[in-house]
C-alpha cells in the first residue's frame, strides 16, 4: 500500500491567492517557559491546499462543515492534462470514457512546480467552460488541481467554479506531488478543517494505492 500527501505545508509568507492576507503562525507558549508547546494560527479559508464548498461562490450553497464525511473519501481518478492551456470536455471523455465509479478526477497539469514563484498566479491551465458543464453532468464527489484556481486569473465572473459548485462537485485547488501517484486508480482522503459556516477550509489530501475496498462500502 503507497501513500501520498498531496497537500502544501502551511507557513508565514507561503503563496496565497492575490490580494489575500497571508497565513500568520507564531508560538507564544513554548515547552521552556510553559512546559508545553502551544502555536497561534490565522489564516482565511481558502489557505495553501483548500477545499472550495458552494457556499464559497454561491448564496444558497452547502458550507463544509453541513456535509456528511463520507463527501471527503471516496475513489480518485488522476489525468494527466500537462502541457494543455485549456482543459476541455473532448480531451476529458476521450481519455476517461467511463466515469462510473470515480468520486474524484484530479488534474495533473504539472503546474505546482511553479510554486513560489511569481509564475504560480498567472498562466495556469484550467478547465474551460464547455469542460464544466461536461463534469457536472457526473456524480462526482470533487475535483482537484495542482494549480491556484479553475478559473483564469482574468475571471471575474467565476463561471467554472459556479457551475461546479451547483452541483456541489467540491473543488480542491493547489495540489502537489501528483506526479507521486502510481495508478490511475485510487483511493482519495479529503479532511478540511471543520469550522462553523466554512465557505472553504485548508485540507490535508491523502492518495491510497493498493487498498481494496468497494465503493459499496463507501458510506
Amino acid at each position: 500500500m503507497k501513500i501520498t500527501d498531496l497537500s502544501h505545508v502551511v507557513h508565514n509568507h507561503m503563496p496565497v491567492y492575490p490580494g489575500t492576507e497571508e497565513p500568520f503562525i507564531e508560538h507564544p507558549f513554548k515547552l521552556e517557559a510553559y512546559e508545553y508547546n502551544k502555536a497561534r494560527l490565522r489564516m482565511v479559508s481558502h489557505t495553501g491546499t483548500h477545499m472550495d464548498a458552494p457556499a464559497h461562490m454561491l448564496s444558497h450553497g452547502l458550507t463544509l462543515d453541513r456535509m456528511p464525511p463520507g463527501k471527503f473519501f471516496g475513489k480518485g481518478r488522476i489525468l494527466d492534462v500537462r502541457g494543455k492551456n485549456a482543459i476541455d470536455s473532448r480531451f476529458i471523455s476521450y481519455n476517461i470514457p467511463d466515469f462510473a465509479g470515480i468520486d474524484f478526477l484530479l488534474l495533473f497539469t504539472g503546474w505546482s512546480d511553479h510554486w513560489g514563484k511569481e509564475s504560480y498566479f498567472s498562466g495556469y491551465p484550467c478547465l474551460d467552460r464547455e469542460a464544466a458543464e461536461f463534469l457536472s453532468t457526473f456524480t462526482l464527489k470533487g475535483i482537484g488541481i495542482d494549480a491556484i484556481s479553475f478559473d483564469k486569473e482574468e475571471s471575474t465572473e467565476f463561471t467554472v467554479h459556479k457551475i461546479l459548485l451547483e452541483k456541489e462537485i467540491l473543488l480542491i485547488e493547489n495540489l502537489t506531488n501528483l506526479e507521486q501517484i502510481g495508478s490511475q486508480e485510487f483511493w482519495l482522503v479529503c479532511a478540511p478543517l471543520k469550522f462553523e459556516n466554512s465557505d472553504g477550509a485548508p485540507t490535508r489530501v491523502i492518495s491510497i494505492e493498493g487498498l481494496m475496498l468497494q465503493n459499496s462500502e463507501v458510506k
